[in-house]
């Protein structure tokens, strides 16, 4: 199988001398085993970045060669999975890629950058932004019920909020038993969850179908600040 690379240098608009291309096409073979990472060192840019692909996570893993989440070819979610763990084949799969081009970025300084919270202050600082769309939605639960399923769930695997929420807000519709399976989580907490991003049961297509209130949903959720104060 074949697979092509456009890389784009982020540093090419700040350059006086053009004596690098803005854009690189690369293309190259691989196999059900062929990681990110592998495409990446194959062509010469180990340090190239894939942050874009995720809306609400894109700060948290800029630079940082890891995805917030995966969905592999068997329907199972991985969180926090690094470049050299996941497999083409799973990321093409996640983002429904279906021309096998990928779109990443290069010349992005090594430097360290700032630091970030911890997951649990995140969670607690998104906490009271999910209280006001329980109540612009009219959910019958509250709050509680989702620190619940966040504590039992996720905040011992560490997966920050954002990530979570890029999930669920990656699709316009879900099948609630397959999410439940996919996040190894019961179904009445599933719906829970698929609620509070948004979604309405559509009893007609039998499924959680994404309403109106996305953009009202992504704006509340986009600006928490993940930095820390001592950066």
């Amino acid at each position: 199988m074949r697979i092509k690379i456009e890389y784009y240098n982020v540093l090419f608009p700040y350059i006086d001398e053009k004596t690098i291309p803005e854009r690189e096409i690369v293309e190259l073979e691989y196999n059900q085993n062929t990681t990110i990472q592998d495409l990446f060192d194959n062509s010469q840019q180990c340090c190239a970045d894939l942050s874009k692909y995720y809306d609400l996570s894109r700060d948290l893993c800029f630079n940082n060669r890891y995805f917030p989440y995966i969905i592999s070819s068997d329907g199972n979610v991985l969180w926090n999975i690094l470049y050299s763990d996941t497999k083409v084949a799973d990321f093409l799969f996640t983002h429904k890629i279906q021309d096998n081009i990928i779109y990443a970025d290069t010349g992005i300084p090594q430097a360290g950058g700032r630091g970030y919270k911890e997951v649990i202050d995140l969670w607690n600082m998104i906490y009271p932004i999910l209280d006001q769309i329980g109540t612009l939605l009219g959910l019958s639960f509250g709050v509680i019920e989702i620190k619940r399923i966040i504590k039992t769930k996720f905040l011992d695997k560490k997966v920050a909020p954002q990530s979570v929420f890029d999930l669920l807000l990656s699709r316009t519709q879900w099948n609630h038993n397959d999410l439940s399976e996919s996040l190894n989580l019961s179904i009445d907490d599933t719906k829970k969850l698929l609620q509070i991003s948004g979604f309405e049961w559509d009893r007609h297509k039998r499924t959680y179908v994404l309403g109106d209130k996305k953009r009202d949903i992504t704006e509340k959720l986009s600006k928490i600040d993940i930095y820390y104060d001592g950066r």
